[in-house]
């Protein structure tokens, strides 16, 4: 069966049309690093001689305490960028920064909120992020607008860190995207 369904990049790679490919969702396949390989073997035994090396990207949002797995012959992972936040709270937080070009999409979830508020849960305010915080990399220093609450941030240029109660006062999520983009 992989034989078939990589009939036409075979081919592609055997006439130098094709030199990489893009995996998203690699995460649902039975066993990842095991089908990387294979893909890598089939697209080295495709190409002509003389061909740049075959690249594979993977798209993975990776966890804060994760990075690209390093037995994978994959040359990396595409476009998210994970973002820890700290303090007694952080566990209950995924985010991550999303760049295509110039532009950056930073999104938030809160998850796992019973564990965070109790059976009071349906009663969301914000208040439950007190004391934890998302630092801030540098290239998001600047105005954002929440594009879920319609909320406008300022990151100013000597911010380090935001208060997650500022950032999801609202909703238990934020999608920010800088003003003026």
């Amino acid at each position: 069966m992989f034989d078939i369904a990589h009939r036409l990049a075979g081919r592609m790679i055997a006439e130098s049309r094709l030199d990489g490919l893009r995996l998203d969702h690699i995460d649902g396949l039975f066993d990842p690093e095991a089908y990387c390989r294979r893909l890598q073997a089939f697209a080295e035994a495709q190409q002509p001689p003389g061909a740049a090396p075959f690249y594979i990207v993977v798209e993975k949002i990776l966890a804060r305490h994760e990075s690209p797995r390093p037995g994978w012959p994959i040359a990396g992972t595409t476009g998210y960028e994970p973002l820890a936040a700290a303090g007694e709270r952080a566990d209950h937080l995924v985010a991550f920064a999303r760049k295509r070009g110039d532009r950056r999409v930073l999104v938030l979830a809160g998850r796992l909120f019973v564990g965070l508020l109790g059976w009071e849960a349906a009663r969301y305010d914000g208040a439950a992020w007190q004391g934890a915080s998302l630092p801030l990399p540098e290239d998001v220093r600047g105005r954002w607008r929440d594009a879920l609450t319609g909320a406008v941030h300022d990151f100013g240029a000597n911010a380090t860190t935001l208060p997650l109660e500022r950032l999801v006062a609202v909703l238990p999520a934020a999608v920010l995207v800088r003003v003026g983009e």
